[in-house]
């Protein structure tokens, strides 16, 4: 009799173990599953940080391109003032020419009255 009490005791002793083997995976599984769970919150977050700093990089560009067309509109901006001033200043000079031009043709004529005289 001692020795079914034994065999029975030892059953329930590995029916014992075998449910705290269970346990254990269970619990395991559980460690895995808030790992993974961990690893991906990481992975969407750092995916996140990328999308931002991708966001952040194409208004930059954007800042650049409108600061460099702002630059492109000066320079057109500058170059028709430069060319509204050379033309000026070519107005200036044919009238300056046409002035010496009529000075000179007033005294020739004038020498040629004295001549006449």
């Amino acid at each position: 009799m001692e020795y079914i009490q034994h065999i029975q005791y030892m059953e329930y002793i590995q029916y014992v173990e075998y449910i705290q083997y269970m346990e254990y995976i269970q619990y395991m599984a559980y460690i895995q599953y808030v790992e993974y769970m961990q690893y991906v919150e990481y992975i969407q977050y750092m995916e996140y940080i990328q999308y931002m700093e991708y966001i952040q990089y194409m208004e930059c560009i954007q800042y650049i391109q409108c600061m460099e067309y702002i630059q492109y509109m000066e320079y057109i901006q500058y170059m028709e003032y430069i060319q509204y001033v050379e033309y000026i200043q070519y107005m200036e000079y044919i009238q300056y020419m046409a002035y010496i031009q009529y000075m000179e043709y007033i005294q020739y004529a004038l020498r040629f009255q004295r001549s006449l005289s």
